[in-house]
């Protein structure tokens, strides 16, 4: 992709994470949870989704973060999360 199209992609899954938002935490589907992400991977993409959403300190106190919160993330959180990530370019 181009980064044109890489930016306009950005943009429709920034929508769609608000419109996915509109209907409450809808966790991932099977698809997210097992697109083959290996714990490491899944643990990395956590940390960083609560670093760039500025609650990394608060979700800590609870407890380290694992694989695990991967499939606790909502819907929107990923798309909206995966939307910045593309758009950074």
């Amino acid at each position: 992709m181009t980064e044109k199209e890489l930016k306009m992609a950005a943009y429709w899954l920034r929508q769609a994470s608000n419109l996915f938002g509109l209907h409450g935490n809808a966790l991932p589907t099977e698809f997210v949870k097992n697109c083959g992400l290996t714990d490491e991977e899944k643990l990395a993409f956590v940390t960083e989704y609560h670093e760039w959403n500025g609650d990394l300190d608060d979700v800590q106190k609870y407890g380290p973060l694992s694989a695990g919160a991967f499939d606790r993330l909502p819907d929107y959180a990923v798309i909206g999360f995966l939307a910045h990530k593309m758009g950074r370019g």
